[in-house]
């Protein structure tokens, strides 16, 4: 179980930009809190934190992608060309990207699937 320092460390370190800002954010020296990160039980729980930020982060995402799409889409008429080729750009990197992703998940649940069988 963190101490009540740890536990403070552990949250200025996944709010503030470097480590040195989370020490003084949560009044430890650099030393003690890179002690803290030594810890098995302090790096498990501020694994588990990142991975909630990450999550979140994801979700917000997703519920913007929509209005993002529809934006690029009345871009793509604009009057400039200028601004419909960075729009075209981005839609289509954007698109490509997903592809990927969608394809690396594809084959990583098949991958999954062969390893239960």
């Amino acid at each position: 179980m963190l101490n009540a320092k740890q536990e403070k460390a552990l949250r200025a370190l996944v709010s503030e930009p470097t480590k040195e800002k989370a020490s003084k954010k949560a009044g430890i020296t650099i030393k003690t809190l890179y002690v803290y990160l030594k810890d098995p039980e302090f790096n498990t729980r501020l694994s588990k934190a990142y991975d909630e930020m990450l999550i979140d982060t994801a979700h917000m995402t997703l519920k913007n992608m929509e209005k993002a799409i529809n934006t690029q889409r009345k871009l793509l008429d604009s009057g400039k060309d200028e601004i419909k080729l960075r729009a075209s750009d981005s839609i289509i990197s954007n698109g490509l990207q997903l592809y990927d992703v969608a394809d690396i998940l594809k084959r990583l649940e098949k991958l999954e699937g062969m390893n239960h069988d």
